[in-house]
Protein backbone atom coordinates (compact mmCIF):
# COMPACT_ATOMS: atom_id res chain seq x y z
CA UNK A 1 0.00 0.00 0.00
CA UNK A 2 1.27 3.16 -0.88
CA UNK A 3 0.87 7.00 1.19
CA UNK A 4 -1.49 8.19 -1.57
CA UNK A 5 -3.76 5.85 0.31
CA UNK A 6 -4.24 8.14 3.11
CA UNK A 7 -4.21 11.39 1.84
CA UNK A 8 -5.71 13.50 4.10
CA UNK A 9 -6.15 11.30 6.14
CA UNK A 10 -4.57 10.26 9.58
CA UNK A 11 -3.04 7.23 10.36
CA UNK A 12 -0.80 5.86 13.45
CA UNK A 13 1.02 3.02 11.50
CA UNK A 14 4.06 2.65 13.14
CA UNK A 15 7.56 2.54 11.75
CA UNK A 16 10.07 -0.09 11.15
CA UNK A 17 13.66 -0.13 9.89
CA UNK A 18 13.82 -3.37 8.38
CA UNK A 19 11.79 -5.75 6.92
CA UNK A 20 11.61 -9.72 6.14
CA UNK A 21 9.34 -11.57 4.13
CA UNK A 22 8.19 -15.22 3.60
CA UNK A 23 10.32 -17.61 1.36
CA UNK A 24 9.06 -16.57 -2.74
CA UNK A 25 7.22 -19.86 -2.72
CA UNK A 26 5.02 -19.36 0.30
CA UNK A 27 4.32 -16.06 -0.89
CA UNK A 28 3.47 -16.66 -4.30
CA UNK A 29 0.59 -19.45 -2.28
CA UNK A 30 -0.71 -17.22 -0.06
CA UNK A 31 -3.49 -14.96 -0.96
CA UNK A 32 -2.78 -12.48 1.95
CA UNK A 33 -0.34 -12.13 4.62
CA UNK A 34 0.61 -9.57 6.82
CA UNK A 35 2.83 -8.62 9.65
CA UNK A 36 2.48 -10.51 13.58
CA UNK A 37 5.27 -8.35 15.81
CA UNK A 38 3.83 -7.09 18.94
CA UNK A 39 5.39 -4.11 21.13
CA UNK A 40 5.61 -5.05 24.37
CA UNK A 41 5.51 -2.54 27.40
CA UNK A 42 8.37 -1.18 29.77
CA UNK A 43 6.76 -3.82 31.70
CA UNK A 44 6.65 -6.55 29.41
CA UNK A 45 2.68 -6.73 28.61
CA UNK A 46 1.27 -6.37 25.26
CA UNK A 47 -1.67 -4.02 25.11
CA UNK A 48 -2.69 -3.22 21.87
CA UNK A 49 -1.80 -4.40 18.20
CA UNK A 50 -1.15 -1.90 15.88
CA UNK A 51 -3.05 -2.34 12.16
CA UNK A 52 -0.37 -0.83 9.74
CA UNK A 53 3.75 -0.63 9.71
CA UNK A 54 5.49 2.16 7.45
CA UNK A 55 8.48 0.71 5.96
CA UNK A 56 10.73 2.93 3.05
CA UNK A 57 7.09 5.16 1.92
CA UNK A 58 5.27 1.86 2.00
CA UNK A 59 2.60 0.77 4.63
CA UNK A 60 1.67 -2.99 5.43
CA UNK A 61 -1.09 -4.78 7.40
CA UNK A 62 -1.12 -6.83 10.20
CA UNK A 63 -1.86 -10.63 10.11
CA UNK A 64 -5.11 -9.59 12.09
CA UNK A 65 -6.14 -6.99 9.56
CA UNK A 66 -5.50 -9.29 6.43
CA UNK A 67 -7.62 -12.04 7.64
CA UNK A 68 -10.26 -9.48 9.08
CA UNK A 69 -10.58 -7.85 5.19
CA UNK A 70 -10.70 -11.17 3.84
Amino acid sequence: MGPELFQGRRSSAIGWTGYGANLGNLAKAAPLGGFFNAITEDDGVVRFLRLLAEYRGSYYESMLLAMFRR
